[in-house]
């Protein structure tokens, strides 16, 4: 498998030794709003995650990929912590409750298609942390939005249509 660094920042941006040079490029849902980061709104901030979705639908189909197992699930929510998450918006555009990411996320656990994309979300929202797995593809989050692929299949068609995303791949 060929491990793919898939992210929102565009690699002219970076210098010599591959840092991204823009400070104003928002890297979490909480700079929605921020001026520091140009005041990125939430529209603009869920078009980028659905970007992300999107990216690993792609390559989750070109590998015949269609469950995901949790792995090292860090998720430990406490009903006044998600309740702060609902105020502050982190849930916006989601329609799910405590009891389902209690019930839906343990290791172990296969997710199909729509639960693995509620999981990104949370990932890249920061309210759970764990890594996407499967014989031929596997998912991993890092800081500051960059998400790792390993994939045994990742074709021409697949990169552009990523790219056509607003994505790159590294």
């Amino acid at each position: 498998m060929a491990t793919h660094r898939i992210t929102k920042y565009n690699p002219a941006n970076r210098n010599s030794l591959g840092h991204y040079l823009i400070d104003s490029e928002w890297t979490s849902i909480s700079d929605i709003g921020k001026p520091e980061y140009n005041l990125p709104t939430f529209e603009e901030y869920y078009l980028t995650e659905n970007s992300y979705c999107q990216a690993v639908k792609a390559i989750l189909d070109l590998n015949n990929v269609v469950e995901l197992e949790v792995v090292s699930l860090e998720a430990n929510l406490s009903k006044s912590e998600f309740t702060e998450l609902e105020v502050k918006g982190y849930l916006k555009n989601m329609n799910i409750s405590l009891d389902y990411i209690n019930k839906t996320f343990k290791n172990g656990i296969k997710l199909n298609w729509s639960d693995i994309e509620v999981a990104i979300r949370l990932i890249l929202r920061e309210i759970i942390w764990c890594e996407l797995k499967s014989p031929i593809v596997s998912l991993n989050f890092g800081y500051d939005y960059y998400m790792y692929v390993d994939s045994k299949l990742l074709d021409t068609k697949t990169i552009e249509k990523i790219s056509e995303m607003k994505m790159f791949i590294d």
